[in-house]
């Protein structure tokens, strides 16, 4: 990482993520880098300054994931609900070892 990224200082435990979504409102957005920020503060002890986000964002018939069906009428899978609102944020769990690492 370049110790300096649109001018701002970066330090050794710098995180550079990118996210890929459908399309969502700037206050949605807001609200998930806040989110993003808080937790990897919290539970990382990331500072601020270090967490770089960058969101890249598409239509939903852009997507693909192994085993999904899409109508081509909708351009949905089935699946999926097609209008997400208002869902509370899910609560976060301490995240089982990882067993392929043992």
């Amino acid at each position: 990482m370049q110790p300096v990224f649109f001018g701002i200082e970066c330090g050794d435990r710098t995180l550079a993520i990118q996210l890929f979504l459908n399309h969502r409102e700037p206050g949605v957005k807001a609200d998930l880098f806040a989110a993003v920020r808080e937790n990897l503060r919290l539970l990382a002890d990331v500072l601020e300054e270090d967490i770089l986000l960058c969101v890249v964002e598409t239509n939903s018939e852009n997507w693909w994931a192994a085993g999904r069906i899409v109508n081509p009428e909708t351009g949905y899978d089935e699946r999926m609900p097609q209008i997400v609102t208002d869902a509370p944020a899910p609560e976060l769990k301490p995240r089982p070892p990882d067993r392929r690492r043992t």
